[in-house]
C-alpha cells in the first residue's frame, strides 16, 4: 500500500510542480504577472533542488 511515509523530498517537489502548471496557465490567462513570476520562481527552485538533492 502506498504510504506517505513513501515519498522522499523530490517527490514532493515534483508533486508540487504538477499541481502548479495548470495554476501557472491559469495565471497567465487572467494577466496576474506578479503572482506568476513569484509562483515560476518557486518552481523554478524546487527544480534547481531536485537536481542537486541526492536520491537514496
Amino acid at each position: 500500500m502506498l504510504t506517505f511515509k513513501n515519498f522522499n523530498i523530490a517527490d514532493w517537489f515534483s508533486f508540487y510542480r504538477i499541481i502548479a502548471a495548470p495554476f501557472l496557465l491559469a495565471l497567465i490567462w487572467y494577466g496576474e504577472r506578479q503572482i506568476f513570476t513569484w509562483f515560476l520562481l518557486i518552481s523554478y527552485a524546487t527544480d534547481a533542488i531536485d537536481a542537486i538533492w541526492p536520491e537514496h
